[in-house]
């Protein structure tokens, strides 16, 4: 669970809605620094080309990853 879903789940069980549910301005009631970004977490794509890093699970880095091992391999 990330903190933005620990700081709106009290809003989003209050309104019986999911969180993924939840309108800007409910974010911004429990942080009024969320911008529109906030949605971000709940897009799998988008939480999963984020972890950018050597054996992250973005597209590249499991590119990376997949030619790495086939070097090691053909090796």
């Amino acid at each position: 669970v990330t903190g933005v879903q620990t700081c709106a789940l009290p809003i989003s069980e209050q309104a019986h809605v999911p969180l993924s549910d939840l309108t800007l301005e409910q974010f911004k009631s429990v942080c009024p620094t969320f911008d529109e970004d906030v949605k971000d977490v709940f897009n799998f794509e988008t939480s999963v080309e984020r972890r950018d890093a050597a054996g992250g699970t973005s597209r590249r880095a499991v590119m990376a990853q997949i030619e790495s091992l086939k070097t090691l391999l053909l090796a």
